[in-house]
């Protein structure tokens, strides 16, 4: 539970970890991927991710079919010894967090003069 948990502002949450599996031939973009996942949510809570682990072929699958589609990721939610409610906490943060990447990109992608409204 220790390794699994991060209290926040007085509040326990289930810590996040990334996986990457390393046979995939395009890991490096998928790691990216969860860096910009991992990086804005330690912008909005410091520890709540416990970072990114690139799991090599000798350490088990290691493509978790991260190679059907870009940006694929394993994403652990806390462990067997967090609560669920630990659990639903971090999700909505994790949620949030994703959904503000993905409208990001939407900006980025729309064609001049478009309106995102």
């Amino acid at each position: 539970r220790e390794k699994t948990t991060a209290r926040i502002d007085g509040v326990n949450y289930a810590q996040v970890y990334f996986i990457i599996g390393q046979k995939n031939p395009d890991w490096e973009k998928n790691e990216q991927f969860a860096a910009r996942i991992h990086d804005k949510l330690e912008q909005k809570m410091p520890g709540l991710s416990r970072g990114i682990w690139g799991k090599s072929a000798h350490q088990g699958d290691a493509e978790y079919n991260q190679s059907l589609t870009p940006n694929s990721v394993l994403i652990e939610i806390g462990g067997p010894f967090n609560t669920l409610e630990e659990s639903y906490r971090t999700a909505d943060i994790l949620a949030d967090v994703i959904s503000e990447i993905y409208w990001d990109a939407e900006k980025v992608d729309a064609p001049a003069g478009a309106s995102n409204g």
